[in-house]
């Protein structure tokens, strides 16, 4: 069997998909010929990499990434491209990477979160009360919501209120809180549970548990509690953020 021969069979080979009189030629192929040894051993390394990345993916989004990936994959192996073009391994896994972005999807109310929380970073909203007094706070919402926003925050606690405004998710009115944990900005906002109508995919997994994802370069954490939906969302360590969220989280159908 020749190089072009054996090559022709990366896609098969690694799917496991050959047949034993075929595979027991391109094991002799490989045996002697190290160019090829190595194109397998690169091809396999891409594709063990990217399955793992996508193995963390939620249920409902994998079939998703199987149609990406399959289309990819058959792209990427086809003759033009290793032959004609001559794409390196790296290159490879690159426009791999390149044609799986597209697919990406973000949890609904997750991507709604860190965008209100990128806009107040990039001071493209402000603060109505600017504040570190979780008192002030309380009262700030206190006629705009059916539930007390009461933040379990010490003084002595590594998290800081900065402030709060009422904003809106997909206009669903929202408590917004604006709070720094070890100087590092981080957002809490509250709503009404039954306006996770709006967030379906949100919904859907709050009624297993609590939810925690990321989403671009932030963190996400997020429960419902009683009548309450909360969330918070920022570039801490994810465990950092449950932590943070289980703390200030406390009470049943309520923040205290």
């Amino acid at each position: 069997m020749t190089c072009q021969e054996t090559r022709s069979y990366i896609s098969a080979y690694l799917d496991s998909e050959l047949s034993s009189t075929t595979l027991h030629a391109i094991s002799q192929h490989l045996e002697g010929c190290e160019s090829c040894r190595d194109r397998f051993a690169a091809e396999s390394e891409i594709e063990a990499a990217l399955k793992e990345r996508l193995s963390s993916l939620h249920p409902e989004e994998e079939a998703l990434f199987d149609k990406a990936w399959t289309g990819a994959a058959q792209q990427l192996r086809t003759r033009r491209i290793q032959e004609v073009v001559g794409v390196a391994a790296p290159i490879a896994a690159i426009l791999i990477l390149g044609i799986l972005l597209p697919w990406t999807h973000e949890l609904d109310l997750a991507a709604e979160v860190a965008a209100h929380h990128a806009r107040y970073l990039g001071n493209e909203t402000e603060l109505t009360l600017f504040t570190t007094d979780a008192g002030e706070v309380v009262q700030f919402f206190d006629s705009r919501f059916p539930f007390p926003i009461n933040l379990n925050v010490s003084e002595e606690s590594s998290t800081v209120i900065d402030g709060a405004r009422l904003c809106f998710l997909k206009s669903a009115p929202t408590a917004m809180v604006a709070l720094r944990v070890d100087q590092i900005p981080v957002t809490f906002f509250a709503f009404e549970s039954q306006d996770l109508r709006k967030f379906p995919e949100t919904g859907k997994r709050l009624r297993e548990g609590n939810v925690h994802c990321s989403v671009g370069e932030y963190e996400f954490f997020a429960r419902k509690q009683g009548n309450v939906a909360l969330a918070l969302v920022g570039e801490i360590a994810p465990e950092q953020l449950e932590r943070v969220g289980t703390k200030i989280f406390a009470g049943e159908g309520s923040l205290k």
